[in-house]
């Protein structure tokens, strides 16, 4: 995995939680935090991009309607992971 390393402090229950996750997964800590990280940190930034520095009103109900749409297709999959689950 190629990538840029970075340093940050995590609580003590967080970093015990990803060593352990990590560890029974048998994946590193980084592919794990990647992994985690990925799509919800890709939704913010989607979201953010369409808010200018200044926002006005308008800008504001549309990020809102913007962020309602990715909250409902994250639901959405969440489902679809859940009926195949179920139907596998």
């Amino acid at each position: 995995m190629s990538g840029t390393r970075v340093t940050f402090y995590l609580r003590n229950e967080v970093s015990d939680a990803v060593t352990l996750v990590s560890k029974r997964m048998g994946i590193s800590k980084s592919i794990l935090v990647n992994k985690l990280l990925e799509v919800p940190l890709n939704d913010l930034v989607e979201l953010l991009a369409i808010i200018p520095e200044k926002p006005t009103g308008a800008d504001i109900l549309r990020f809102k309607g913007r962020s309602m749409e990715v909250v409902n297709e994250r639901v959405q999959q969440m489902r679809d992971v859940l009926e195949e689950k179920d139907n596998g």
